[in-house]
């Protein structure tokens, strides 16, 4: 498709939905992520199909709606922001270089007791998919940790690479990196599998509508547990201050 204009992409829609032997008449409901195009009020695509066939009721994506929730609760939570930038700067120091990349995958398989996985970049715009990127981190945070220190002995690496491998582990060093990185887990990761249901093709509203609300509660009764472990872990810090 050439252009995005509402009227082609109105076109080729019930071009493509007649293509597969479907009649448009039949039409009962429709979804899309609500870009200008195609959810104008007065000529989207959404709009134009409707005036046509009103039976095909309109509704925001729930996967894109998801993801523009993840993406605003993550933003305004200064800690998560923080954990995310040190998961994206550790994928980026190895995958940036061909000779760190190898040396790092070498240096994982040979470590002892350990599945080895390769880090993952974070998903640029689908924040939902951001989950397999922490795991991989947190599943790697040891030997990653070793893997950066034979990096800074390393003298056949610049000054610069050196450097930046030492801002890394003192990063990671700190309890606050990895006690951040947990619930940034579980929290992506109990989002993951609903994002991928939501957008099964024999969902139905009642059924994402449930699935959504589980989750809420799911969230909910995680952040309590959070809380709890703030809580203990200040206790310990100022019983630790007082001695």
């Amino acid at each position: 498709m050439e252009k995005t204009s509402a009227e082609n992409v109105t076109n080729y829609i019930k071009q493509a939905i007649v293509s597969h032997g479907l009649d448009m008449p039949y039409a009962r409901a429709q979804s899309n992520d609500g870009a200008r195009a195609m959810r104008g009020r007065v000529a989207g695509a959404a709009t134009r199909i409707l005036s046509e066939y009103p039976k095909a009721t309109f509704s925001y994506c729930a996967g894109h709606g998801l993801n523009l929730v993840v993406q605003d609760t993550v933003s305004s939570d200064m800690n998560l922001m923080e954990i995310q930038e040190v998961v994206r700067r550790a994928s980026n120091f190895v995958k940036y270089s061909r000779r760190r990349k190898a040396a790092f995958e070498t240096f994982a398989k040979e470590c002892e007791n350990e599945r080895s996985v390769s880090l993952r970049p974070l998903c640029a715009t689908r924040w939902v998919l951001r989950a397999p990127a922490v795991s991989a981190l947190v599943q790697m945070y040891g030997p990653f940790l070793d893997w950066l220190a034979e990096v800074v002995a390393d003298n056949t690496y610049g000054t610069d690479v050196r450097t930046q491998a030492r801002r890394l582990i003192k990063i990671l060093q700190k309890f606050r990196t990895l006690y951040g990185l947990k619930p940034l887990e579980r929290f992506f990761n109990s989002i993951h599998h609903v994002h991928v249901a939501v957008q099964r093709p024999d969902a139905s509203v009642q059924s994402v509508r449930q699935m959504i609300e589980e989750l809420a509660l799911t969230l909910v009764a995680n952040n309590d547990a959070e809380k709890a472990k703030v809580r203990c872990y200040c206790c310990l810090c100022n019983s630790a201050d007082s001695r």
